[in-house]
């Protein structure tokens, strides 16, 4: 293993020069709990994050170290190009907040097309930060990497959201809700499938399936959507 001394010692520097107090005391009462937590805006992470890509090593290293912006960070510097998805399985079964699920999902598992296969395994682990991490991809996948899918693959995504549904999280109901607003504005077809899945979801009348059906067919059957789908 590469010693990673003094990077890491740059790296602490370069946060405690930018400690946002104030943040990381508001952000402990939101329940975001690290060892250390030096209050950076994740646009901030990012700029610092850009010197080190993409390096596997260190994104090991620092995913280890309990310090909020660091592990963030290893989401960040990590090589989605190469990644091992038994590795991004392992994260996702570690993630304890929001906001590690949404940058593991935007900056890793979104860019990891390799492990795009893997999402129903994913689906099933028991961490709802998880499951959320998940969903968030998928609906990152449909804004960002549509054409690298036909409608057969957004169909199983959408029956993946059906399926979990019945999950009592809000965070994973919102972010199933995204995922088939996302899918459903792809086109026509797909347009028609999600309305469908919510409906679907409507029925089964569990906890939030009432958030996922409002959420999904206000924005799929709104007028000014609407024209946009082709």
């Amino acid at each position: 293993m590469t010693d990673f001394t003094n990077t890491l010692k740059e790296l602490r520097k370069k946060l405690r020069t930018r400690e946002n107090g104030p943040a990381s005391e508001a952000m402990e009462k939101l329940g975001i709990k690290y060892n250390r937590n030096h209050g950076l805006a994740v646009r901030e992470i990012k700029t610092l994050a850009e010197n080190y890509k993409y390096n596997h090593e260190l994104a090991l290293e620092l995913h280890f170290k309990d310090i909020r912006e660091l592990v963030l960070m290893s989401f960040m510097i990590e090589n989605p190009k190469t990644v091992d998805c038994s590795q991004i399985e392992l994260w996702l079964t570690e993630l304890k907040d929001t906001e590690q699920a949404e940058q593991i999902a935007i900056n890793l598992i979104t860019e990891a097309e390799h492990c795009h296969n893997k999402f129903n395994k994913w689906a099933n682990i028991d961490n709802d930060y998880a499951i959320r991490a998940v969903f968030m991809s998928i609906a990152r996948i449909a804004m960002t990497k549509a054409n690298n899918f036909n409608n057969s693959k957004f169909t199983e995504f959408i029956e993946l959201c059906i399926s979990k549904s019945s999950k009592e999280h809000i965070n994973i109901a919102k972010a199933i809700s995204f995922a088939l607003r996302r899918i459903g504005r792809l086109n026509k077809y797909l347009q028609e499938q999600s309305l469908n899945a919510v409906k679907k979801i409507k029925d089964s009348k569990y906890k939030n399936s009432q958030i996922i059906y409002e959420e999904v067919y206000f924005e799929l059957t709104d007028e000014f959507i609407v024209s946009t789908i082709k």
